[in-house]
């Protein structure tokens, strides 16, 4: 049992020591006890646990979709936004993926066929720049997609009020745009466009020696955009039924895929930096 999965038991325990005591008792005699297991055996001496509700939501969110067939899965456009940056100075020069400040915002999507569009985000993402930017690059694209696959399409995004405030959820009502209507919280392993931020980086960065400003980064995600690999979107959708099954074996806790996105790939990404 990882010392984590103890301490996230405990953290929603008022009396910890007595708590931690039992559980160390507890793992003593059945050293193979499941986090599940742990609760339980706290629940049933006297301990009030409070709910997981994020693990929880993640598997029941996964089991009403473990049986999405593969037309199931095609017919959602993943989207996201992500922020880059420019690092240091030529020759060591590196554009880099960046979750926090600074640097430009980008939103993008993608389905089973390719990409979609692809949007520079100049000002704070909040819900009136996400309806200009559904507005301005997305909604044409949606519907002329919609009308020649002939599908009913969904956008799916997460939970971030940008996306869920009211203002947003009227305008793509309005503008038929479909979606989840709801997205578990700290799930990035739920949806594969992490896959597809990480690959542009590697692309946009093979370009760093002509990127001397956030003007040139600006041209180079949009001229790298479409020129990603239709194959690797195809190949992370069909995929798809094997995270949800990983969420669901591992009872709504990280996957492998929380660990790929969060430590493989960046280093993939820095390794091919200095190729």
């Amino acid at each position: 049992m990882p010392t984590s999965s103890v301490q996230s038991i405990l953290d929603r325990i008022n009396k910890k020591g007595r708590a931690e005591r039992h559980l160390k008792a507890a793992i003593r005699s059945d050293p193979l006890s499941s986090y599940e297991d742990l609760q339980m055996e706290l629940v049933r001496v006297g301990f009030n646990v409070c709910r997981d509700t994020k693990r929880e939501d993640r598997l029941l969110w996964s089991k009403e979709r473990a049986n999405w067939t593969d037309n199931q899965w095609n017919n959602v456009v993943w989207s996201d936004e992500s922020r880059f940056i420019i690092h240091g100075n030529f020759p060591g020069r590196r554009v880099l993926r960046n979750g926090g400040g600074g640097g430009i915002m980008v939103w993008g999507c993608f389905w089973v066929s390719g990409f979609g569009t692809i949007a520079i985000v100049e000002e704070k993402f909040n819900q009136d720049v996400y309806i200009d930017t559904l507005a301005q690059t997305f909604h044409s694209w949606y519907q002329n997609l919609i009308a020649k696959t002939d599908k009913p399409l969904l956008l799916q995004e997460d939970g971030a009020i940008c996306y869920t405030g009211l203002y947003a959820r009227l305008w793509k009502e309005a503008h038929q745009i479909k979606g989840f209507g709801y997205w578990p919280a700290q799930s990035p392993d739920l949806n594969p466009i992490d896959h597809i931020w990480y690959s542009l980086e590697a692309l946009v960065q093979k370009r760093k020696a002509s990127i001397h400003s956030m003007e040139d980064l600006k041209v180079a995600l949009k001229e790298e955009w479409p020129r990603m690999d239709a194959e690797f979107a195809k190949r992370l959708v069909v995929n798809m039924g094997r995270r949800y099954q990983a969420v669901i074996g591992a009872k709504g806790g990280p996957t492998r895929h929380s660990f790929f996105i969060l430590f493989f790939i960046p280093a993939l990404i820095n390794v091919r930096t200095f190729l």
